[in-house]
């Protein structure tokens, strides 16, 4: 008699619900997962969110398009996992805490309308936050979330071609409000170059690495075309981590940067160059001198008011009562931004918020570094691709390193990553195992690995 061969769980979802069919009744943990759908609606709204589509068209921002699927994704996606494990995970408790500190600053905000109006876009990016970790749970949803990262950044850089390049740099660009200037619009660039880079490592499609290639050519050129110093040095740090860190061949790494630096100083426009070359020469650049002054500001801040002047004061009390003169004007001067994360969350939420933070970024990046190590040891037998959380460790290194120079604490970037470390970490087996629990909608990765063998 010839035997019926059982076909292979297309996915690591499947797999793992193949793995609890064998156990026992008694012993089986409720495996749920999101339904394809969503996920596709979860990607048409993070498209529409970090393009900036609805601004070039009033129906969609009318009848706020991104944010209505956005909220009915989150309610399908609570229906079919709920939140299971999800407050197990640092990236969670960070995150909820910065969320309390941000109501809570209402109470001593310099102007508590503005601590009030930081609440929402909070509580928008925890959900970007939950839909990342729950929704891009397998190899080919991640895939197919860094195709669209590839579409939005050359849609991105088509849309602002005409401001690229130019002597005189562009006072804002054609993106969504986390993206609207020079500055911002590369280091969201930046970030997003990783996962182009991970089409490129591990896809075994000759088109889909071709489109993964074509999103790193295109990303470079929209960061070296805004001249923005911190997204360059972003990019650079990015590949420096990858390259000491995880490359397992550092002379060819070597062979790659030099090519790259003299393509970029072959065809960079001549004021990338100048401005590059004017980083060692603070006194004389006014948005370095605008950066120091402001950077000392919330040092004293943080001095006067322990627990920060408020989520979102960081200009009201700046221009009220830190106003610091020197070469710039006083109109200039007097509502100037941090233009630093850290820096503006040292002045908003005091040593502590600063403290959470610089533990958030540094933990995750330490997370996917984790995850990327068991996932290495687990062999054929690991559900995602190492290359997963080492892209991840990337962006979340060039989020830091432009950060230092950028003051957007509110953007989506950090929720995002955030949310995908939460989602390898689990594939990976990390943060469930040591509880020796069972969580809803989850099994411990070594129960389930014993099943199937």
């Amino acid at each position: 008699m010839r035997m019926q061969s059982t076909p292979a769980p297309a996915s690591a979802a499947e797999a793992e619900a193949a793995a609890q069919a064998r156990l026992p009744p008694h012993k089986r943990v409720k495996v749920r997962t999101t339904a394809n759908w969503v996920f596709v609606g979860f990607l048409v709204a993070f498209a529409l969110e970090y393009s900036g589509l609805p601004n070039g068209y009033p129906i969609l921002k009318q009848f706020r398009v991104t944010t209505l699927l956005t909220y009915s994704m989150l309610l399908f996606t609570i229906a079919q996992v709920g939140f299971g494990d999800l407050f197990k995970y640092r990236q969670s408790k960070i995150l909820m805490t910065f969320l309390i500190f941000t109501i809570a600053s209402i109470m001593w905000a310099v102007v508590s309308q503005r601590a009030f109006d930081a609440i929402r876009p909070f509580v928008d990016y925890l959900i970007l936050f939950y839909l990342c970790a729950n929704l891009i749970d397998r190899p080919k949803r991640f895939q197919a979330f860094c195709v669209v990262l590839v579409l939005i950044i050359v849609y991105l850089v088509q849309q602002n071609l005409s401001r690229l390049g130019q002597e005189v740099r562009a006072g804002s660009f054609a993106a969504a409000y986390f993206m609207g200037d020079g500055n911002d619009f590369a280091w969201g660039l930046a970030l997003l170059m990783p996962f182009c880079f991970y089409l490129v490592l591990t896809s075994k499609s000759f088109i889909i690495k071709m489109i993964g290639l074509a999103g790193l050519v295109v990303a470079l050129f929209g960061v070296v075309g805004t001249s923005s110093r911190g997204g360059s040095l972003g990019v650079i740090a990015a590949v420096l981590f990858y390259w000491w860190f995880m490359s397992g061949k550092k002379a060819v790494g070597i062979a790659i940067m030099i090519v790259g630096l003299l393509g970029v100083l072959a065809f960079a426009p001549s004021s990338y160059l100048s401005r590059m070359g004017g980083l060692s020469n603070t006194s004389e650049d006014t948005s370095a001198q605008a950066r120091l002054t402001t950077w000392k500001a919330s040092m004293k801040m943080a001095v006067d008011y322990p627990l920060g002047v408020g989520a979102g004061n960081f200009s009201s009390a700046y221009g009220r009562f830190y106003l610091g003169g020197g070469k710039l004007g006083y109109a200039q001067n007097k509502w100037f931004s941090a233009h630093s994360i850290y820096f503006r969350t040292l002045g908003e939420y005091g040593y502590l918020g600063v403290g959470l933070l610089l533990w958030l970024i540094i933990s995750t990046v330490i997370d996917n570094m984790k995850a990327r190590a068991k996932l290495i040891t687990q062999g054929a037998e690991a559900k995602i691709p190492a290359a997963w959380p080492s892209v991840v460790a990337m962006s979340i290194v060039a989020f830091a390193i432009c950060g230092t120079f950028l003051g957007g604490l509110s953007y989506p970037h950090l929720f995002m990553l955030c949310g995908l470390t939460v989602a390898n970490m689990r594939n990976a087996g990390l943060g469930i195992e040591e509880t020796g629990k069972r969580i809803r909608g989850r099994a411990a990765g070594r129960r389930v690995a014993g099943a199937g063998s």
